[in-house]
């Protein structure tokens, strides 16, 4: 713990990245007490938790999208955090329900980079398909790649369009939220979705690849903003 906080005071791009989170965390709490206090008025609500890591995201959100009515399915492709996301209560009861599979724009099985020792580590928060998704910290190793399956994201959400009033989203998975959130624009299946907390990541990438990767997370959230069907929100 202590020499994780040393690399991060050394590094002025780390400080900037976790007082910006810290920021942003005012604002998501404000958020989520506003967008649930208006989804208990519904009848019955998914809550879908795209990279679950151990938890975290639920943890938070399921302090304010608390009511009965409200039923959450966790989505996470690591098998090293599947382990202890299986040993929740909520899990073992059977109130929450556990994917284990990642989503993205398309199914298959991909390449899941970011779990070697000198990356995240095995429970990494920073574990994706996109191998160069934290390409400003370290080179991802494709020995240390696992492989993992993917669903289409899309299909998921129209299966369950009829089955629940309102869908809410929280999307952090890790850098391939771009190609898929492309994707469901051009589809309109991001129309199925009411609420979406979505973390965009081009900040930890590579000077030159951020710089692109933010243009197109730009256009992505244009889009979001002038849609009445969404309710779009950052989450950090």
């Amino acid at each position: 713990m202590i020499n994780q906080a040393l690399k991060v005071l050394k590094n002025p791009k780390l400080v900037f990245i976790k007082i910006k989170k810290l920021y942003f965390k005012i604002i998501e709490s404000y958020y989520a007490s506003k967008d649930s206090k208006e989804l208990k008025k519904e009848n019955e609500i998914l809550f879908v938790d795209l990279g679950a890591n151990l938890g975290q995201g639920y943890s938070w959100f399921s302090k304010y999208f608390n009511t009965p009515n409200f039923k959450f399915e966790l989505f996470e492709p690591n098998p090293n955090c599947l382990d202890e996301l299986k040993k929740l209560p909520s899990v073992i009861e059977g109130k929450v329900i556990l994917h284990q599979v990642g989503v993205g724009a398309q199914a298959g099985s991909f390449k899941f980079y970011g779990l070697a020792s000198n990356e995240g580590g095995e429970h990494s928060q920073g574990g994706s398909i996109v191998k160069d998704h934290n390409s400003d910290m370290y080179k991802a190793s494709e020995e240390d790649a696992i492989d993992v399956e993917v669903i289409n994201f899309s299909n998921y959400l129209k299966e369950k369009r009829d089955k629940f009033d309102k869908i809410v989203v929280k999307m952090d998975i890790e850098g391939a939220e771009v190609d898929l959130l492309e994707k469901m624009i051009a589809d309109n299946s991001i129309d199925l979705v009411d609420y979406i907390y979505i973390e965009f990541h081009a900040q930890y990438q590579s000077a030159e690849l951020s710089k692109k990767t933010r243009i197109r997370e730009l256009a992505i959230i244009e889009n979001l903003r002038k849609r009445s069907s969404v309710n779009y929100r950052i989450w950090h």
